[in-house]
């Protein structure tokens, strides 16, 4: 977990990356915490910059150990990436069943399903637009990036700008961020839709 509440030292992540490797596992999820503002400790939650510089750090220090990024949160060995993390990210369908889970049916448009505890089954219909969006954003925080094919031309023209930053770069149609555009991929992909 990343950013997690300073306990009055500087915490030493890469160590502590070292040592989950010890172990030899072939995938690693890595998430940054957030937390509620009603948060009682949220004080001791480090700031952006903070968040920020750890996480670069993580994924510098994964790159060295041998795993690569293929997704904001995600690391792997060769072959070892989620199967169902790319089905999600892809918007395949997928069904969900128990307490919580979360489905979707994609055709034209598409149904996301939830099963509530005690039972509940609800349903949400998503219009191409609403697909097309979360497209969009999913797609956005992997490897494979995002196409680009059909942006209009000032999307383009930012996203040429933050190839020139160092957040992405282009690979034909693709647009594919890098760990310096992950750290702030919100604020990026608001701004070309």
């Amino acid at each position: 977990m990343i950013g997690l509440p300073e306990q009055g030292k500087k915490r030493d992540i890469e160590s502590e990356l070292r040592e989950i490797i010890s172990y030899n596992p072939k995938h690693i999820s890595l998430y940054i915490l957030t937390v509620a503002e009603s948060y009682p400790h949220k004080e001791l939650i480090p700031n952006d910059d903070i968040v920020g510089q750890e996480y670069l750090r993580v994924s510098e220090t994964m790159k060295e150990l041998g795993f690569h990024q293929y997704e904001v949160s995600n690391y792997s060995l060769d072959g070892f990436e989620s199967i169902h993390n790319w089905k999600y990210w892809e918007q395949a369908s997928y069904i969900a069943m128990g307490a919580s889970a979360t489905g979707l049916l994609v055709a034209e448009e598409g149904t996301r399903f939830t099963w509530k505890p005690g039972g509940e089954f609800k349903t949400e219909e998503l219009s191409k637009t609403q697909l097309d969006l979360e497209h969009l954003y999913t797609m956005s925080r992997t490897r494979k990036g995002i196409n680009c094919s059909t942006f209009s031309d000032e999307a383009k023209y930012i996203l040429k700008n933050y190839e020139k930053k160092n957040y992405g770069k282009f690979e034909k149609e693709q647009f594919i961020f890098n760990s310096n555009g992950f750290v702030i991929l919100d604020s990026l992909i608001n701004k070309i839709i």
